[in-house]
């Protein structure tokens, strides 16, 4: 009696769906971190541009010394 083996060689279509959802699901959180991240930093720039014309310089730098307890 013989047997007949079939060896899978190549991905199907259904591993090559999945593959694809899962990177592409990847590539939008990396982006939608990287966006969340920019907002942030550009948040924290305008607020210190705010710090910096409503008390000046030496004024941001006293309050900051103040606030740690220096």
């Amino acid at each position: 009696m013989t047997t007949t083996r079939i060896e899978k060689t190549g991905l199907g279509a259904a591993e090559l769906n999945r593959h694809a959802v899962a990177e592409g699901t990847s590539e939008a959180g990396m982006n939608i971190l990287t966006g969340l991240a920019a907002l942030v930093g550009i948040w924290g720039m305008a607020c210190l541009i705010g710090g910096i014309a409503n008390s000046g310089a030496m004024g941001l730098i006293r309050g900051f010394m103040t606030a740690i307890g220096m």
